[in-house]
């Protein structure tokens, strides 16, 4: 008898040891999710939550730190967790924003439920006012043939962002984000990524 309870005494001061560290672990994250350094958050978000840690915040924060950054597969991964299983708890910002992340994934048909209802527990936002006067916004939308060819010119293209393109003596002038190998790089905590830069190509346009 004395075995089990010191059995049961170890399990319970067991839990009791992983969800504490677990708290821990997310105390951090969320200091660095406050910074906007959202990719380091992410790491200890995401092991946090494959060891089975389960809240609407930390779906939340984990969702967030991918929407914030364009990744809107994944983000729409997690605001689907959040939405199938904290219903009750989802602040009224969230299904506007997986609403954003679906008509990206042009889940149209979708986003427009979670519009209805982000509409439904806060009517008086502008944004949930202008979606009840246009729900038929993608009809009204004049889809015309674009005059522009698109095409990867690998010469210039990096893994990094590179966009904003503008023609300049014939040449073309872009930011980007790519690292050029100099003695110092600073880091953008937001995404990981090198701080922009104006470049200038040597392709004649």
């Amino acid at each position: 008898m004395k075995n089990i309870i010191c059995f049961c005494l170890s399990l319970l001061f067991l839990g009791i040891f992983t969800v504490n560290s677990q708290e821990g672990k997310i105390d951090k994250a969320d200091k660095k999710f406050d910074q906007y350094a959202f990719v380091d958050a992410r790491k200890i978000y995401l092991e946090v939550a494959e060891k089975g840690y389960k809240s609407a915040d930390l779906f939340q924060k984990i969702a967030d730190s991918y929407y914030f950054n364009a990744k809107y597969g994944e983000a729409e991964m997690w605001y689907n967790k959040l939405v199938s299983n904290y219903a009750e708890e989802i602040k009224p910002e969230y299904y506007f924003r997986f609403a954003q992340t679906l008509r990206a994934l042009k889940n149209y048909d979708r986003a427009d439920d979670m519009m209805a209802k982000f509409n439904e527990v806060n009517s008086g936002d502008l944004r949930a006012e202008l979606f009840t006067e246009e729900p038929n916004y993608l009809s009204n939308i004049d889809y015309k043939k674009s005059k522009y060819t698109i095409e990867d010119i690998r010469s210039i293209n990096s893994r990094y962002s590179d966009f904003a393109p503008t023609e300049y003596e014939g040449k073309l002038i872009f930011a980007s984000s790519r690292d050029t190998g100099g003695a110092t790089k600073k880091i953008h905590k937001w995404n990981n990524e090198p701080f922009l830069d104006l470049y200038l190509s040597l392709i004649h346009i």
